[in-house]
């Protein structure tokens, strides 16, 4: 049986569309983890909510620590999906760069036909993978402030089984503390 020789147009071809459906796969992705965390972190929520509202059961402290209980899981539940986010999004930039690998090869050995004026995203105008309000950005910044809130209302919940009374400066700073190590997360795992 004779060999049939490779088509590299071919092989660019079906590279550039395995990276253009990762991409595409990583932003749907990215939709469907933030998805899942509002259902789970609404859902928690609604079940604490009830719980510290029933009147028989809202002033035992056992109640109390099984809602900072919850609201700690939430916390690392939204540390997960946050840096799950970053994941995703180093995985969009890798397939936007492997996209644009092959765009400059197309544009080096075909000068005559002046490629690099059809294409407006070039590996040096790639947005960076930790650039600011891009919508992977403003998705990892909305389960950042979901996290920090359940991050305060954890310490809230335990210092009021601790002591009777809610320690709202602990609950703030805990909550600030909390956002700040997150979005500083989120910018070193994208460095």
């Amino acid at each position: 049986m004779k060999e049939q020789p490779l088509d590299p147009t071919s092989i660019l071809e079906r590279e550039f569309g395995y990276a253009m459906q990762t991409a595409l796969q990583s932003s749907e992705d990215r939709a469907r983890i933030f998805g899942y965390h509002l259902t789970v972190t609404g859902t928690l929520l609604a079940a604490a909510i009830a719980m510290a509202t029933d009147t028989n059961i809202a002033n035992q402290p056992e109640v109390a620590w099984v809602l900072a209980l919850l609201f700690a899981i939430l916390t690392l539940f939204g540390m997960l999906s946050m840096l799950q986010l970053a994941k995703l999004r180093m995985a969009w930039r890798d397939s936007v760069l492997t996209m644009n690998r092959i765009k400059e090869y197309y544009i080096r050995f075909n000068q005559n036909i002046k490629l690099e004026k059809a294409f407006r995203w070039r590996t040096e105008t790639i947005p960076a993978a930790n650039k600011p309000w891009t919508v992977a950005f403003m998705l990892a910044l909305s389960v950042i402030v979901t996290s920090s809130v359940t991050t305060a209302a954890a310490i809230l919940a335990a210092s009021f089984a601790l002591s009777g009374q809610f320690a709202i400066t602990a609950g703030a700073a805990g909550g600030v503390i909390a956002f700040v190590v997150q979005l500083v997360l989120w910018f070193a795992v994208l460095r």
